[in-house]
């Protein structure tokens, strides 16, 4: 059986990848991607990357030129089965198919159940105000920035917490973050641009990730 953590990166690169979802002919058009991993282990619980330009790639750039789409890949919960653990059976039923490289991958991916959805920003009932908050969240955790507190000799600690790798990119700028929800993260600010779109997201019929 090929090991689980070889698997994990392999499809985190081949399917989970935000500039995937909406690459087109090599070039991608995403501004913002978002990854969300379960666990120390970093098992691919869902991605997601939003794009100016409307879903449907075809449409003429001239009634395109002002939309924002969103794209999101992520497993199937099975009964009261959390996100994380989906995402670990997701991880070993690649490694029991002998997936250990992008070709396998790809091949078996086909054959399992994952949700590739789609939605309209401009149409989503709160979306572009939660876009627009991330310009007030914190790159740069507060404990940095001062001296420690010889009366806090314990600093608080994050056990095994999910991980949320954010990342924002433009023509020669890009900036990326990865950690847990913390308060005023990116993480948390990912996340609750996932929340808020949530009730919006419909069946996609454009290619999955890994076929792209």
């Amino acid at each position: 059986m090929v090991g689980t953590e070889a698997v994990t990166s392999l499809i985190r690169e081949t399917a989970f990848d935000t500039t995937l979802f909406f690459r087109s002919r090599h070039w991608d058009r995403s501004n913002i991607g978002v990854l969300y991993t379960g666990d120390d282990y970093g098992w691919p619980v869902y991605a997601f990357a939003i794009a100016p330009g409307c879903m449907n790639e075809n449409e003429p750039v001239a009634i395109c030129r002002l939309g924002m789409s969103a794209r999101m890949l992520r497993v199937v919960n099975s009964g009261d089965q959390s996100p994380r653990n989906a995402a670990a059976r997701l991880v070993r039923q690649m490694a029991d198919a002998g997936a250990d490289t992008p070709e396998k991958l790809r091949d078996a991916m086909d054959n399992v159940e994952l949700q590739w959805l789609e939605a309209n920003l401009l149409t989503c009932p709160g979306a572009l105000e939660q876009l627009k908050r991330a310009e007030e969240v914190a790159w740069v955790p507060a404990e940095v920035l001062v001296p420690p507190d010889i009366n806090e000799p314990f600093p608080s600690l994050v056990l095994h917490a999910d991980k949320v790798t954010v990342t924002f990119r433009k023509k020669l700028w890009n900036a990326t973050f990865s950690g847990w929800t913390g308060d005023s993260s990116p993480a948390k600010w990912a996340v609750e641009m996932a929340q808020t779109l949530e009730p919006c997201w419909q069946s996609s019929s454009s290619p999955v990730p890994w076929r792209r």
